[in-house]
């Protein structure tokens, strides 16, 4: 059943309101869905990687196996929760601003043990964890402007 609503000199019914809005959710928040959907490939290749190749990448990196395979099933699972979030109707907020916040931390983590050299990697195991610490901050500044668009310009959030 479809309602009339009167809103000043034009009336609209609830279908055409809700095409507006699937069509707002459509166009305002493709930085954030795509920006979340990379994070999520990167971050699931990496714990894929982790998982399957700990006893390889052991040797080239300098971080023990030992390490490398409780992380890859976190980042899998991390993987798995910024995918789901890329794929609701509505980006959630606070969703995105948990990711954010996490995506920060790593960078400050990675680029923490890389520079005091805690986990003993090697050259190749340090090179990468400042390489990855660039790739997530990128994922966490773009994710940041995304917010801000869906801030400014969305109605309220709905997960």
């Amino acid at each position: 059943m479809t309602s009339t609503k009167h809103s000043g000199p034009f009336t609209t019914t609830d279908e055409a309101q809700a095409g507006r809005d699937t069509a707002w959710a459509g166009r305002e928040d493709s930085l954030a869905r795509r920006s979340l959907k990379l994070d999520a490939a990167v971050t699931g290749s990496n714990g894929l990687a982790y998982l399957a190749l700990a006893q390889l990448l052991d040797s080239f990196l300098g971080v023990e196996a030992a390490l490398l395979q409780p992380l890859g099933a976190f980042l899998l699972l991390y993987a798995a929760a910024v995918q789901f979030t890329a794929t609701r109707p509505r980006i959630n907020r606070p969703a995105l601003t948990a990711i954010i916040t996490v995506n920060l931390l790593w960078t400050l983590l990675s680029l923490t043990l890389a520079s005091t050299d805690a986990l003993s990697a090697t050259t190749a195991g340090t090179v990468w964890a400042v390489l990855q610490a660039l790739v997530v901050a990128g994922f966490a500044g773009v994710q940041w402007v995304a917010l801000g668009r869906l801030r400014r310009t969305g109605p309220g959030s709905a997960g």
